[in-house]
């Protein structure tokens, strides 16, 4: 399991980084020559995230320190070649005083004047060492990066590792002394500051989500005392978008009302404020007010603005406002890149109609039916490029949709090609699916100008992870003469496999409904499926938060928010809104439905403060019963067809478990079965029950015995007649037996 969280903590960064990277711009040459300092005996790291010395103050320059892997990395072979990407984004520059700090080890067997360790960003040298005494164990090489001309977007850090034991490669390539190890404390520290001097929507997301950052989200949400159904989907739509666009973190967001506020609240973070005009009374009608007197906006003109704190300068305020139909557009706006990719300035009257705008098709969109069909570019890759080792490879990730599984297996096909310079004799292609060697095959000219490799994978090979992991590695060689092993030249060994490569399978519903498939039922493969998420009336902060953090987490793979719709549980036709729709209750158990909370098909009752078991095979002990939160999905109590989800506990305070929980994936791993139950201490209890048993009484029982229901007329007759026979035949010897005493 643990190996299995490290390979998606480790592909869920490349994911989006690895082909975003492939339209990244050349890199310029280096303006200052900078060489490897020598290595040195390992030292202790500096904290994650830490403050430059002598900054001003916090938003003015920070530094981060951005791990290159997940763990320890260990590298085999005679040449290998490891790329790791971050990003920077637009709203920040690179300062002085950058540095990147590899703390790593080696075997002493590699031949210390042949073996080396080379450094690269962006394709440009920084650096290389030889593999010797000096660095054998516990080294550390710091490399500066201040002169570096970093840009906008991706930046792809290389290392590439060359270690010799003998005088011959084939004996190298395969013995397995010839090793090195890259410690996970290795990092890449950077030095930030703003990268505009004013705020600007030009900039959106940033300031409030920094792309590429350890912590992206430096902001809260602030909604009226009383959020309508409008606020509320706005939140929604919102938290969703800004999810989605760091996919690989687990976002937990705060959202506060505007009566919880205080001015060590607003002092502390950038706020996005969410309201309908007039409905501001406090803090939010301080910001409202300076904005339409800046911007001259009249009446209920609904706007979307940027400006400074009020409170704090250094932080920026984002006010959406309007009637409920502009926080609607405002939402659509500042959620679809092909509109907020067209703000400027500060302000922006939102309009009274907005034109549709076409959407990237999604990998979905390409199907028909359940018949799936989804490239490389579907999920997210680009090109990929496989360059200048021995041994290289590339890793692919596809994760099947939520409460779907594969049938009949499914058909990977490759797309690629390659140098034509290889000696062909030694020049393999091999492929692996979850760990298991599928195929391999040697490269030829035909494959150097357009490959096609097309396989079969089995049900067995993919397994129920719900992940299809695509090893591809490809062996090259240059040495056309008999010796293949030696005199190797790098230079010319490439490989790219095109993004045009595909799966195609057949999905299934997987026909039962477990807490491990969520958001399912309530979404189906890559969109809200026909939901209802159901809010409580006056809801708290805590509510409000776990509810955008949920939203968030569940839709953050999602293309829109079509599908679902946001529903007070305060409306009097709630249950006719719902009778069609899958549900998805978020909220404290004493504001739940009565429909919910009392459904025959719940597992738990909210009872006196406490929650109640409603099945024999749930124990819960005291303690548990009054401080908790839970997660339980059930079939709909008013559509057998349709399911529910209910996100609920004890005190509207102790929703926020939930998120604390889903924002942690180790924790969040751990929700399945019916019913998943978190104590105050952030532990999860997963309860997997049974329909429930019905026990008979010893009347019943006897009955049952007895029971002839369902048999032929002939056979009951039979039935009954042999009976009296029985009693005739006992009664025969019972007074032969005292006749003969007699």
């Amino acid at each position: 399991m643990r190996m299995m969280l490290l390979r998606k903590w480790m592909m869920a960064g490349l994911l989006s980084a690895t082909l975003l990277s492939a339209g990244m711009p050349a890199a310029g040459v280096w303006a200052e020559e900078t060489g490897a300092s020598e290595a040195a005996p390992s030292g202790g790291q500096p904290d994650a995230t830490v403050q430059a010395p002598g900054a001003p103050n916090p938003a003015a320059v920070q530094a981060e320190n951005l791990p290159i892997f997940a763990g320890d990395k260990v590298i085999q072979g005679v040449t290998n070649r490891e790329d790791s990407y971050f990003e920077i984004s637009k709203s920040r520059k690179v300062m002085p005083g950058s540095y990147i700090e590899l703390q790593f080890g080696h075997s002493p067997t590699p031949l210390a004047k042949k073996s080396t360790l080379t450094v690269m960003l962006d394709d440009v040298p920084l650096g290389s060492v030889f593999l010797d005494e000096k660095n054998l164990e516990g080294a550390k090489w710091k490399l500066d990066l201040s002169a570096f001309p970093f840009k906008e977007g991706f930046h792809k850090l290389s290392m590439i590792t060359h270690m010799e034991v003998s005088d011959n490669l084939c004996d190298d390539e395969n013995n397995t002394a010839n090793w090195m190890i890259f410690s996970k404390s290795s990092l890449i520290h950077l030095n930030f500051a703003k990268g505009y001097n004013t705020a600007d929507l030009a900039y959106y997301p940033a300031p409030f989500l920094e792309k590429g950052s350890l912590r992206p989200l430096v902001a809260a949400f602030v909604l009226p005392a009383d959020p309508d159904e409008a606020e509320l989907s706005a939140l929604t739509s919102m938290s969703q978008f800004i999810a989605s666009q760091v996919p690989g973190n687990r976002l937990n967001f705060q959202v506060y009302r505007e009566v919880d506020l205080t001015d060590q609240a607003v002092q502390g973070k950038h706020l996005i404020w969410i309201g309908e005009s007039g409905k501001w009374k406090t803090y939010g009608k301080t910001v409202e007010d300076q904005i339409r007197k800046n911007h001259e906006a009249q009446g209920e003109q609904g706007f979307i603005a940027l400006s400074a704190s009020p409170w704090n300068s250094a932080l920026s305020e984002l006010f959406i406002s309007g009637t409920a139909a502009d926080l609607t557009h405002a939402a659509a706006i500042l959620t679809n890149e092909g509109y907020y990719s067209q703000l400027s300035g500060d302000f922006i009257p939102v309009p009274k109609e907005l034109a549709a705008l076409a959407q990237q098709p999604a990998a979905a969109d390409q199907s028909r039916g359940n018949n799936k069909f989804v490239t490389l570019a579907d999920m997210g890759y680009g090109n990929l490029t496989v360059e200048s080792p021995l041994v290289g490879g590339a890793h692919i990730n596809y994760n099947v949709p939520s409460g779907w599984k594969i049938s009949g297996g499914a058909k990977l096909k490759l797309l690629f090609k390659h140098s034509k310079t290889l000696n062909f004799a030694q020049s393999v292609m091999s492929v692996k699916v979850n760990g298991q060697p599928v195929d391999s095959r040697k490269l030829n000219e035909e494959t150097s100008e357009a490959g096609s490799l097309e396989l079969n994978l089995t049900n067995d090979m993919i397994g129920d992870s719900g992940v299809i992991a695509i090893d591809i590695s490809f062996q090259f060689s240059s040495d056309t003469g008999k010796a293949a092993c030696t005199g190797n030249s790098q230079i010319g060994n490439w490989a790219v496999i095109n993004s045009s490569s595909s799966l195609s399978f057949e999905v299934a519903p997987k026909g039962s409904m477990d807490l491990s498939d969520l958001p399912s039922p309530a979404t189906v493969q890559s969109g809200w499926s026909n939901a209802a998420l159901v809010v409580p009336a006056q809801p708290t902060a805590e509510e409000l938060s776990t509810l955008a953090t949920m939203i968030g987490t569940y839709g953050k793979s999602m293309k829109t928010q079509d599908g679902l719709t946001v529903v007070s549980a305060s409306r009097n036709d709630l249950g006719q809104v719902l009778k069609d729709k899958n549900i998805l209750y978020i909220g404290a158990a004493g504001k739940m439905p009565e429909f919910l909370g009392s459904a025959k098909e719940g597992l738990v009752r909210y009872q006196q403060n406490e929650i109640v078991p409603a099945s024999k095979d749930i124990e819960l002990l005291p303690a548990l019963r009054k401080q908790a939160a839970w997660l339980e999905v059930m079939k709909s109590p008013l559509n057998s067809s349709l399911g529910a989800v209910v996100i609920s506990a004890t005190e509207p305070q102790k929703p926020p478990l939930v998120a604390a929980v889903m924002s942690d994936p180790d924790k969040a791993s751990k929700i399945a079965g019916k019913l998943t139950v978190i104590d105050s201490r952030q532990q999860t209890h997963v309860f997997q029950t049974a329909a429930p048993v019905q026990t008979k009484t010893g009347a019943k029982q006897l009955g049952s015995l007895f029971s002839v229901a369902g048999t032929t007329v002939l056979n009951r007759l039979l039935f009954i007649g042999g009976f009296i026979g029985l009693l005739l035949v006992l009664g025969l010897i019972l007074w032969f037996t005292r006749y003969k005493r007699k």
